[in-house]
């Protein structure tokens, strides 16, 4: 019976142990995430400016243009990147506690998000 109970005890450790640590892993990420963004938004401004300013001189930087938009698009993938980890960091936690992910199917056969609700197809509510 004390063996059940130790046994029983133990997984539920390890299983706090593993979500705590996914929950502080994905806290990091989703900060770097944020600060990415926070750049994006800086960066748009700059670039609005920027566009701006050449209209009112009638001038045209296209290197200078290109140069911000190549920016916030190396963050925006960055954001990407950062996400998958987020999904990867959070699949190998399922994993590791043995949990199988849900999986959607709509009764009209498309299978959705593991989070969706409704069918992004048909509509109807999933099950």
């Amino acid at each position: 019976m004390f063996g059940k109970m130790k046994n029983s005890l133990d997984k539920g450790v390890a299983a706090v142990s593993v979500k705590s640590g996914v929950f502080v892993e994905t806290s990091k990420i989703k900060t770097y995430i944020a600060n990415l963004q926070d750049e994006i938004v800086t960066l748009k401004k700059e670039l609005a400016d920027e566009t701006y300013q050449m209209w009112i001189n009638s001038t045209f930087d296209e290197d200078g243009l290109d140069r911000l938009c190549r920016e916030i698009y190396s963050k925006e993938e960055e954001i990407a990147n950062q996400e998958r980890k987020i999904e990867e960091i959070i699949n190998q936690s399922k994993q590791i506690l043995g949990e199988k992910e849900k999986i959607n199917k709509c009764s009209c056969g498309l299978i959705n998000a593991p989070t969706a609700n409704f069918c992004i197809e048909c509509g109807k509510k999933i099950q």
